[in-house]
């Protein structure tokens, strides 16, 4: 290893103590001091790699096309015949629309990078809170925020008459476009049945 002058050590510590790192856990001899520099950027890397895909989200979904409230709106209505009070708020003209597979690389991404951060909380941060960070998340992440994500609160059905806040969106089946749940406690994307929706009634729908 060729031996470091004074000024080349001095730039290898001030560039140590700008990652942070405490001057009395600095290393004196040349080749620990390289070995750490080395290590903390590596490290410094993995963060910054990390931070990006936390918050920019998976790559974009391939395929996308447009779904028109003119045609969200019957599928919505068939689904919810008791339709909550204030209607069915959809806050666009129209949707992104991508296949179920690239819906579940999004719901994978949360998973990964936010759901562990998530802590239940009774009346504090429970299913409402859920529902509308998972809602946020899609719109966050640039390349998703077209597509149809929703919040959706009411009571019967699975989840009894207790009531429960979760998610939902639509994806392409087989040339079909469907509507599923998701529920942003777990991540699990539920397949709407009419044993799921019995007696539900929503009170919020909003997309």
């Amino acid at each position: 290893m060729p031996e470091l002058t004074g000024e080349m050590r001095r730039w290898l510590k001030e560039a140590l103590l700008g990652m942070g790192v405490p001057e009395d856990y600095i290393y004196e001899d040349p080749t620990n001091l390289i070995w750490q520099v080395r290590e903390h950027a590596l490290m410094g890397a993995e963060s910054l790699k990390w931070y990006s895909a936390q918050v920019n989200g998976p790559s974009e979904p391939i395929p996308k096309e447009f779904f028109p409230n003119s045609t969200m709106l019957p599928k919505l209505q068939e689904l919810f015949p008791n339709p909550p009070m204030n209607g069915f708020l959809l806050s666009d003209l129209g949707y992104d629309i991508t296949t179920l597979a690239e819906m579940g690389r999004f719901v994978a991404w949360y998973r990964k990078y936010w759901l562990p951060h998530f802590h239940y909380i009774g009346e504090g941060f429970d299913c409402d809170n859920f529902a509308i960070v998972f809602r946020a998340l899609g719109s966050i992440a640039t390349t998703w925020s077209s597509l149809a994500w929703g919040e959706i609160w009411g009571a019967g059905g699975t989840w009894g008459r207790t009531g429960h806040a979760f998610n939902i969106f639509f994806a392409k089946v087989d040339e079909e476009i469907r509507p599923y749940f998701l529920e942003p406690q777990s991540g699990d994307i539920v397949e709407i049945s009419g044993e799921v929706l019995e007696d539900f009634q929503p009170w919020l729908i909003k997309i």
